[in-house]
């Protein structure tokens, strides 16, 4: 083969594969981690689960959260930023919309915070540690109420 056409060949090749795009490779969750002493918090898939850690917690918390939100929990005087160690305030929300919170922020009041499973799930269990009658696990949460629009049975 030529180099004229090697050259050709290779332009052909080159501009089929700008033309196609990138596609999505199929991909597989990673289930366990190897070596078994690694590092797996960046492979951790739906499907696991991941224990919290209150010492890690506690750390994240103390590095993160505790120039708003004070080492108490109780926002440092500052009713908008929420007093953990209400339970009326534990009670308004799950373990789910606060790893939402932590991970989205809330708008100019509070940024949101890039944390590995395990950091999340730990801080997490650190808020909520502030209320003692809680306990450690995440407690029943009514739905709320006045979300969105009411459905109602009628002729439309």
């Amino acid at each position: 083969m030529s180099a004229a056409m090697l050259a050709r060949l290779t332009q052909i090749l080159l501009i089929g594969a700008l033309l196609s795009g990138c596609t999505d490779l199929p991909t597989t969750t990673v289930s366990k981690c190897f070596p078994a002493d690694g590092d797996c918090d960046g492979f951790i898939g739906e499907n696991a689960r991941v224990e919290a850690d209150p010492q890690l917690g506690s750390k994240v918390y103390t590095q993160a959260c505790v120039t708003c939100h004070g080492l108490d929990g109780k926002g440092r005087g500052n009713t908008d930023r929420g007093n953990f160690a209400d339970p009326g305030w534990q009670r308004k929300w799950s373990d789910s919309e606060l790893s939402g919170i932590v991970t989205a922020g809330r708008g100019m009041k509070m940024p949101g915070f890039r944390f590995s499973m395990v950091e999340l799930k730990s801080v997490v269990a650190h808020i909520r540690a502030f209320d003692p009658k809680r306990g450690k696990t995440d407690a029943v949460i009514k739905p709320k109420e006045g979300q969105g629009p009411v459905m109602q049975d009628g002729p439309y």
